[in-house]
């Protein structure tokens, strides 16, 4: 049975939020492709009668969206699962419209840090409308698949189902969590290999086509959340032997990395 099957490089996890920093690159390489600039107001990109309120003068940007400082609260206000053991999975873009169009600010943008979900999961879904596709579509063709990375899809591929590890909490199997609409937040599911490589284009091992693209989502943006400084959604922490870019994750039965 797959219970047994021993664990090995090609072994398929979902990875959380580390999602979020493949979303941070996508961001960058619209920027770097002229598609979009980091201040470009998103109210200009949502559908026209989708606003997003602020306080103040300071509008919502690609930028604040990606570096947590847009004043969108961590998770959608409007969030109430059918299945709590799979809780994004039912939640739809008009749901995300209706939340982020009704919300009540509580600060200015810029001002503060908020890790967000929902910022996330928008500017995901932003970047692929930009591009007339879907999130999983911009990911693949801009990330996986120049950097060979088979196995690092949201939809399993035949194989990647061979190969998935059972998710797990308090020791018991818990099933797979699906997140549609705030895919740029954390649907991304891997492998160790894939990540490897992915890890190996992010410190500018081999010139690859992200190259570009990876350097600029690791510039610093603020030093807005205390002990770490972010960047397009990685958190820069201060080592001993340098700065430690890193992001983890978490879903129902997974727990990630990446550093």
């Amino acid at each position: 049975s797959r219970n047994s099957q021993e664990v090995d490089e090609n072994t398929i996890y979902e990875i959380g939020s580390i999602s979020k920093v493949f979303t941070g690159i996508l961001l960058a390489q619209q920027v770097l492709d002229g598609d979009l600039k980091l201040e470009d107001e998103i109210n200009n990109f949502l559908p026209d009668d989708i606003k997003v309120p602020v306080m103040g003068d300071t509008e919502v940007t690609f930028g604040t969206l990606t570096d947590h400082t847009s004043g969108l609260p961590r998770m959608p206000s409007n969030f109430s699962p059918s299945n709590p053991h799979n809780p994004y999975a039912d939640y739809t873009v008009d749901q995300m419209y209706e939340c982020i169009a009704n919300y009540h600010p509580v600060r200015t943008v810029g001002s503060e840090y908020e890790y967000s979900n929902l910022a996330q999961g928008l500017l995901g879904h932003l970047l692929a409308m930009n591009k007339s596709c879907t999130y999983e579509e911009l990911m693949v063709h801009t990330i996986a698949d120049p950097l060979d990375m088979n196995d690092t899809r949201i939809e399993l591929t035949q194989r990647m189902n061979e190969n998935l590890a059972l998710g797990h909490s308090d020791g018991k199997h818990v099933e797979n969590w699906d997140i549609p609409t705030l895919a740029g937040a954390g649907a991304i599911r891997s492998s160790t290999s894939d990540m490897a490589a992915f890890i190996s284009a992010n410190l500018g091992y081999g010139n690859t086509s992200l190259t570009e693209a990876m350097e600029l989502s690791h510039q610093i943006r603020h030093d807005k959340a205390g002990v770490a400084s972010i960047a397009m959604a990685w958190h820069i922490n201060k080592g001993d032997k340098g700065d430690v870019i890193c992001h983890g994750g978490g879903t129902g039965g997974y727990r990630t990395f990446i550093g």
